[in-house]
């Protein structure tokens, strides 16, 4: 029982110091990739079209005006469209 503590507690002291060696690669990684992209799920336009009696359509458009360059699209809202 001793023996797997130690064991326990020497993997997380190697993977702790593995970790520090990898942070700086880590770090300069997140400071290149610093784009967002902002998504608006389908049902949301679908209930606010619904709730200004407007038409999705124009909302897409404006939203994607807005600077919103994705919509997500789940599987019942895909088979919705497709009739």
């Amino acid at each position: 029982m001793k023996s797997n503590m130690i064991a326990i507690v020497l993997a997380v002291a190697l993977v702790a110091v593995a970790s520090v060696f990898m942070l700086p690669e880590r770090l300069e990684r997140e400071r290149e990739w610093r784009t967002v992209e902002k998504a608006i799920d389908w049902w949301d336009i679908e209930i606010l079209a619904a709730r200004t009696g407007a038409d999705p359509l124009e909302l897409l458009e404006e939203v994607r005006e807005m600077g919103y360059g994705t919509v997500g699209v789940s599987d019942y809202d895909l088979r919705s469209l497709q009739q």
